[in-house]
């Protein structure tokens, strides 16, 4: 059995996928898989894959229609084989000493999940700039429960590379607690973020390794620099309704008090960040009242939790005092 199952989404980088493939193959812990899904693309991804699989067997190949990154991280997630689980966009790359140093960090400390910092680059040689990693880097835990820590900003968490992001490709994960689960189909961007969400009330411990151990290209023609009010007004609706589905399942999972709270006043306050305080700034000219007075009065959130300057514009609005709302909406 593998150490490590890699999930590899790919959908036109056959420009960069080659460095992609090669940064797992060159990865000091050999014992891995990586299970790579040819999203329907219409480049030559699907013939790469055949290729480096045929060369490497512990690279396996899953050929699907096109469907978005969700539908295509859904489609590896019932071959894991591993204890652990880690995901990886096709068009950046790991450092050598990854899998290695992630998966001593997560055994040593018995963590859940391990995050790691990022490296962003342009070109590929400024990957010779990675650092090489000859003493153990710093480990540190996270110092409440990890939901908390993930959705709460303390004062003391001044430093970006403290902050917990919601992106799986920095994080590796003890394969069972995300048995079961699965992205959100349909959106561009943030599906990173629901399924986060979903699998850390199940997390007890978490450790921060501080190590540059992913490689994050800045590819121009990404997903999110190409980002447009377009795909937005597509992305948000969808996103909403996966919040609301994770709402009512985190119901019947008999969570703690407080990580039920937090996880409604987050779901709240995207409502109140995204749409509501949009809509009445007048932001987002594609967000209809019927859609904000839907999630308002029809229950499907609860309000009861939210910040008190939250609250008072949707109290207004609720009374039909509009300019009063607007004016409150800060």
């Amino acid at each position: 059995m593998p150490k490590v199952s890699v999930i590899l989404p790919c959908y036109k980088v056959e420009k960069f996928l080659p460095l992609c493939l090669k940064s797992l193959s060159k990865q000091t812990l050999a014992d891995f898989e990586v299970i790579c899904v040819d999203d329907g693309s219409p480049d030559k991804c699907g013939k790469i894959l055949d290729d480096y699989a045929a060369e490497d067997n512990r690279f396996k190949v899953i050929h699907q229609q096109n469907g978005g990154i969700s539908a295509a991280r859904n489609a590896a997630l019932p071959f894991i084989s591993s204890p652990y689980a880690m995901f990886v966009d096709s068009d950046d790359a790991l450092h050598p000493q990854a899998l290695e140093l992630a998966v001593n960090a997560i055994k040593e400390n018995k963590a859940d999940i391990v995050w790691f910092d990022a490296f962003c680059f342009h070109a590929d040689d400024e990957l010779n700039k990675l650092p090489t990693y000859n003493q153990p880097p710093q480990i540190v835990p996270c110092l409440t429960s990890p939901l908390e820590f993930y959705l709460v900003k303390p004062l003391w968490r001044r430093n970006k590379s403290e902050k917990m992001t919601g992106m799986v490709w920095n994080k590796i994960y003890r394969s069972d607690l995300i048995k079961g689960m699965s992205f959100e189909q349909g959106l561009c961007i943030s599906e990173d973020n629901l399924f986060t969400l979903g699998v850390l009330p199940k997390v007890k411990t978490v450790v921060h390794l501080k190590a540059l151990l992913y490689c994050y290209r800045r590819n121009p023609d990404s997903i999110m620099q190409t980002l447009n009010d377009e795909k937005v007004a597509k992305n948000l609706p969808i996103e909403m309704n996966g919040y609301i589905k994770l709402q009512k399942r985190i119901a019947t999972e008999n969570l703690a008090a407080d990580k039920n709270k937090l996880i409604k006043k987050h779901i709240a306050s995207f409502f109140f960040k995204q749409f509501f305080r949009p809509y009445l700034k007048q932001k987002r000219k594609w967000i209809k009242q019927s859609y904000i007075d839907n999630l308002l009065y029809n229950s499907e959130l609860d309000f009861g939790n939210l910040n008190i300057r939250y609250r008072i514009p949707m109290f207004f609005y609720k009374k039909g005092w509009i300019k009063l709302a607007r004016l409150s909406a800060i």
